[in-house]
């Protein structure tokens, strides 16, 4: 899992600039060996590996935003990330405040000299 702190200061010095989208597309890329004779039909192949591709799209202009190729890993990782994203979100609509997704701040002591 990436750095989150390493990612988001690249992501601002390299100035990338949010996307706004309201649509996507997923699909999959299967690779198949052949059966034993090479006019065997696409039925016959073995599946030995694949990948997942989203594609986001900005509807009303019907244009593709970015086109993405992740891995089955990757795919289950984001799944999981997104379901979580989704609770909290829900979360914080629902009570109206901030306190259920924001990271809890630690208390200093009064005497830290740090403070001075």
């Amino acid at each position: 899992m990436p750095d989150a702190r390493q990612v988001n200061e690249n992501i601002v010095r390299d100035s990338i600039h949010p996307i706004f989208a309201d649509g996507f597309l997923v699909s999959f890329r299967i690779r198949a060996k052949n059966a034993k004779h090479a006019d065997s039909k696409l039925e016959d192949a073995t599946p030995i590996g694949g990948l997942i591709e989203i594609v986001f799209v900005d509807e009303s202009r019907q244009q593709p935003l970015g086109r993405f190729i992740i891995d089955r890993t990757t795919a289950e990782e984001l799944s999981i990330v997104l379901n979580d994203s989704i609770k909290k979100f829900d979360s914080a609509m629902s009570k109206g405040g901030l306190s259920g997704i924001l990271p809890k701040k630690e208390a200093k002591s009064g005497n830290d000299p740090s403070y001075r």
